[in-house]
């Protein structure tokens, strides 16, 4: 075996050496490379999941909002369809109202204007009674070549108006 160490010129005292200078040089990396490498690899990670997580969490919020909305939405919309036909059927039943109050309106001026013509018809038949009777007995007077008193007058005109209301 030394046979081989000398033809590898291996010398067990170098050996010895550079396995502790190896180890040495390990521990100082691992103290001042790999160790502080590896918190702030953790602390990195840490964060990225820290964020992730907050991420998800807004993703999950901006559903919920949106459904929410979406819900508030739908509701307005509800509410405003039924404020339209509120406001449909209140105009129906106010022009429904306005219409029966002008019929009426109309109503009683017919009702006026028919009360306005049968007085008017009266008076109109009194006044041509009254010229009838005037007619009548002036066209005695003048026939007969006297004056007439008044019941005689009287009797006349209701004899005259007899015979007019057959005609």
């Amino acid at each position: 075996m030394s046979q081989i160490f000398d033809a590898l010129n291996f010398h067990p005292t170098t050996f010895i050496l550079m396995t502790i200078n190896i180890l040495v040089v390990l521990f100082v990396l691992n103290k001042l490379f790999y160790k502080p490498v590896g918190r702030m690899l953790e602390e990195r990670q840490r964060h990225i999941n820290e964020q992730l997580d907050q991420a998800a969490q807004s993703n999950l919020n901006a559903r919920l909002n949106e459904i929410r909305y979406s819900e508030e939405l739908s509701n307005a919309r509800y509410q405003a369809k039924k404020l339209v036909n509120e406001a449909d059927d209140i105009g129906e039943d106010l022009k429904r109202q306005i219409i029966n109050e002008a019929k009426t309106k109309a109503n009683v001026i017919i009702a006026k204007a028919e009360d306005e013509i049968v007085a008017e018809r009266l008076r109109a038949e009194r006044e041509i009674q009254n010229e009838v009777s005037k007619l009548a007995i002036e066209a005695a007077k003048k026939i007969l070549g006297k004056e007439i008193d008044p019941a005689e007058h009287q009797n006349l005109i209701q004899e005259l108006l007899k015979e007019a209301g057959r005609l």
